[in-house]
């Protein structure tokens, strides 16, 4: 097993324990969130919502994933909390081989600048600490094992700007094969 498979499935590990017992409530769902994005009329967003049937974040469909693969920036902070674990394990899991924008999109809505970046820092406020850890863990993967694959500056920014001070030096001490050139950059300060 080579050394990002195995960080892989400690990141794996990571966001499903941190987010494990994480429930939707009544937040908006991912495909009403779409919806949003597309300027949709209230009976749109009402059928959209009738998608949505999983109860538990760990069911959340890849098809779905990749249908309402904007969406994640529509979402309000408890929808971003339900939906954020299985958008970052798909990623882990599809961004070598994924031609949809999930992958992008999902690294995107965990920056802190952009179109809708007065609104990220209110989804990113409802995270736990360890939730916020799981994060961390996430995007600095992407750093290590993601070259070429995902858009490493967006990565780097998001760990730079805001997620790199939840994972502690030791998280980031020991870093697997696949080096990539932002590594000192994405390092906490």
């Amino acid at each position: 097993m080579s050394d990002c498979e195995t960080l892989r499935e400690t990141v794996v590990q990571a966001i499903t324990d941190a987010f494990d017992g994480v429930t939707r409530q009544n937040a908006i769902t991912l495909h009403e969130a779409q919806v949003i994005d597309e300027y949709g009329m209230p009976d749109e967003r009402a059928a959209a919502r009738l998608l949505d049937t999983e109860h538990r974040w760990q069911d959340i469909s890849d098809r779905h994933i990749e249908e309402c693969s904007d969406a994640l920036g529509y979402l309000c902070p408890v929808g971003f909390r339900y939906y954020l674990p299985a958008r970052m394990i798909y990623v882990l899991n599809h961004y070598r081989s994924s031609h949809c924008w999930a992958v992008e999109n999902t690294i995107y809505g965990l920056c802190t600048s952009g179109r809708l970046h007065d609104y990220r820092p209110h989804q990113f406020a409802i995270l736990s600490q360890e939730q916020s850890r799981a994060v961390c863990l996430f995007l600095w993967y992407l750093v290590e094992c993601g070259h070429g694959y995902v858009d490493e500056d967006a990565v780097v920014e998001a760990l730079t700007r805001y997620w790199s001070r939840f994972c502690s030096d030791a998280d980031l001490a020991t870093p697997p094969g696949e080096h990539s050139s932002h590594r000192t950059t994405a390092r906490k300060s």
